[in-house]
């Protein structure tokens, strides 16, 4: 009896000790989210409206970067950006973003570090707040995103930063 009991115990501890490295990961375990805002720190107008914006998603005319989703599933999870822009000058002297294709579409391993309330997704540190989370990566981490036509209607490349932010949408 006293084996039996003391089986049971032990089995106790492994479930709590395994239940418990899970949660780490499991509040984001079956979620996705929709990238909503590409922001970076030079503002552009690609759609060519006269408005200049910071978020290349609402200057996005072909809709490439609302495909970015970011699912969490089986204890992986998608690339934090899948399709990445990349911006032109056209002949007329006008800014130009075309779409392209990332070439990793595998599952990625993540962690979530609750005290932080942060997700790593192969090297991309994300802050987990509320129904967002929100990527800050460097420049080293993305392509570069091309020509950007300036205000002043000069050219340069742009080396800046980057924001991505992701909204729960399931």
């Amino acid at each position: 009896m006293k084996f039996k009991s003391l089986i049971f115990c032990l089995s106790l501890v492994l479930i709590s000790c395994s239940s418990e490295d899970d949660s780490f990961n499991s509040m984001l375990e079956g979620r996705s989210y929709m990238m909503t805002a590409f922001t970076i720190e030079t503002p552009v107008d690609v759609n060519n409206d006269g408005i200049y914006s910071f978020n290349l998603i609402e200057e996005d005319t072909f809709g490439c970067q609302n495909m970015n989703r970011l699912s969490f599933m089986n204890g992986t999870s998608s690339a934090p950006i899948e399709y990445g822009p990349i911006l032109r000058i056209t002949e007329n002297n006008t800014q130009d973003m075309g779409c392209y294709v990332i070439d990793y579409f595998a599952a990625l391993e993540y962690t979530v570090d609750v005290d932080m309330m942060t997700v790593n997704v192969a090297g991309f540190i994300g802050e987990i707040s509320g129904n967002m989370i929100i990527f800050r990566p460097n420049n080293s981490q993305l392509d570069s995103l091309g020509e950007i036509l300036l205000q002043d209607g000069s050219v340069e490349t742009y080396d800046g930063n980057y924001v991505l932010e992701f909204t729960l949408i399931q």
